[in-house]
C-alpha cells in the first residue's frame, strides 16, 4: 500500500512538473534553451495541431500538418530562394518564395515576399499560427540547388536582431543543426549550411 502511495506522488509530482513546463533562465543571462524541452514553452505543447490557412500554405514549404512540400517543390527550379523562419519552441518553420524567384512556368509564385523585409511577412504569419513571440524566432534563406538540394544561409535583419536571446543578425551556432535537420525532413531534400 505504501509502495503504490509513492508512486502515485511520483506520478503527480512528474504531471504538475510537465504541465508548469520547463524553468525559464533569469532575464539577462544570455543563455538560450534551443535543447529538446524548449517545444514545451511558447504554445509548443499545442503546436502540432495548428495548420496554415489555405492561402497561406500556396507555395510554402513548412512542417505543418497540411502544407505538401513536395507539390510545392515540383513549381521552382533551380536557383529559387525561399525566405524562411523557425520558431525553437515548436520546431516548426514556415518559407515562402523570396526576392525575383519565380515558377518553372515562368509565374509569379503566390505568397512570394521582396528580398527585403520579406522574413518579416513570414514571422508574422508562423507567429500567429503558432500564437508564439515573433522575437524569439529565427530566420534564415533557403536556396534551391541544381542537385535538388537547398543551401542555407543564417542572416535575417527583420527577424535575427529582434530576437533578445542573442545578438546580431546572424543565427547563432547552436540551432543551426537543428533547423538545417528539421528542415530537411520535411522536404526530404539534403541540406548544408553555406556560412
Amino acid at each position: 500500500m505504501a509502495g503504490r502511495d509513492v508512486g502515485a506522488n511520483m506520478f503527480s509530482k512528474l504531471m504538475k512538473d510537465f504541465l508548469r513546463g520547463p524553468e525559464t533562465k533569469p532575464a539577462g543571462t544570455g543563455a538560450t534553451d534551443f535543447g529538446a524541452t524548449a517545444f514545451l514553452t511558447a504554445g509548443g505543447r499545442d503546436a502540432e495541431h495548428y495548420t496554415l490557412q489555405p492561402e497561406e500554405v500556396e507555395n510554402a514549404l513548412s512542417n505543418f500538418k497540411n502544407g505538401d512540400n513536395e507539390a510545392t517543390l515540383g513549381r521552382f527550379g533551380e536557383g529559387a530562394r525561399f525566405a524562411g523562419v523557425y520558431n525553437p519552441a515548436s520546431d516548426r518553420f514556415l518559407a515562402y518564395p523570396s526576392g525575383d524567384t519565380l515558377l518553372l512556368d515562368g509565374g509569379v509564385p503566390a505568397n512570394r515576399v521582396p528580398r527585403n523585409l520579406g522574413h518579416l511577412r513570414v514571422n508574422n504569419v508562423l507567429s500567429k499560427t503558432l500564437n508564439v513571440d515573433p522575437t524569439r524566432n529565427l530566420g534564415f534563406t533557403a536556396t534551391l540547388k541544381g542537385d535538388g538540394s537547398f543551401g542555407m544561409k543564417w542572416l535575417s535583419r527583420s527577424v535575427n536582431e529582434l530576437n533578445p536571446t542573442f545578438e546580431g543578425n546572424q543565427v547563432p551556432f547552436l540551432p543551426i543543426d537543428r533547423i538545417t535537420s528539421t528542415f530537411a525532413r520535411a522536404t526530404g531534400r539534403a541540406v548544408r549550411s553555406e556560412t
